[in-house]
């Protein structure tokens, strides 16, 4: 029987990655780098902002809300498309 894995939620990824301010500081520090894909730095400061309340519920290992889960999600399927629209300038 093959083996069963878990599956890491785009929540637990995110809290994995770094926090939210170092990610900002990344994008903002290389701006010229991110500015063809973003294109207006407030839009990416502004919803790493949003992200931070439940990044950090899920980094202390607090379970999401339903609204906390939907903002992450909206936000995620946002980003995909906006790298899927800027193919042509993504590395």
């Amino acid at each position: 029987m093959p083996e069963k894995r878990s599956r890491i939620s785009i929540a637990q990824a995110i809290a994995s990655v770094t926090r939210i301010p170092g990610v900002r500081d990344i994008i903002t520090t290389n701006w010229g780098d991110f500015e063809p894909i973003f294109l207006k730095q407030p839009w990416i400061t502004q919803r790493l902002e949003e992200l931070k309340p439940p990044r950090n519920i899920v980094a202390h290992n607090n379970p999401l809300s339903k609204q906390g889960e939907n903002r992450v999600d909206l936000y995620f399927n946002d980003w995909i498309a906006l790298l899927n629209d800027r193919r042509d300038v993504v590395p």
